[in-house]
């Protein structure tokens, strides 16, 4: 193996330590494919770029501290996605030809990813704004003026 593929190595199992340590069950970290930077599923596998167009902006020790940060996000996935519902949903979907292709499923998941993060972004703006977070707060509001 030569000195990168090495190095390499050792940085995924330094990742799979710190994963193992967030989600609280044995982890791995392997190569993501398909030029993805990152991503998880159901099961016991994070996975992370080891070359990325991002990377080429930026040196080998930002790299590997995005690296590093990619790890820990999907690693939050694993403690708080519910995969089973995910998976139950995309099902459904399929069945009824809502998703028909790959292309369709992949889309699906970074929406549905998206829409969770817009939502824990409305909710601390929320609390520090004092604006109501749900339209049932909102109709609340409204009904008392």
């Amino acid at each position: 193996m030569d000195k990168e593929t090495v190095r390499w190595e050792a940085e995924k199992n330094m990742y799979s330590g710190i994963v193992t340590g967030i989600v609280g069950r044995e982890m791995h970290v392997l190569e993501a494919e398909d030029g993805e930077l990152g991503y998880t599923k159901a099961g016991n596998t994070v996975y992370v770029a080891r070359q990325h167009p991002l990377f080429q902006m930026i040196d080998e020790k930002e790299a590997a501290t995005l690296r590093y940060g990619v790890c820990v996000h999907e690693a939050l996935h694993q403690v708080f996605t519910n995969f089973s519902y995910m998976q139950c949903s995309i099902s459904a979907l399929s069945r009824t030809k809502l998703l028909k292709t790959e292309l369709d499923i992949r889309m699906y998941r970074m929406f549905v990813n998206l829409a969770h993060r817009l939502r824990r972004w409305v909710i601390r703006s929320a609390k520090f704004t004092n604006c109501p977070v749900t339209f049932r707060e909102a109709a609340a509001i409204q009904s008392r003026k």
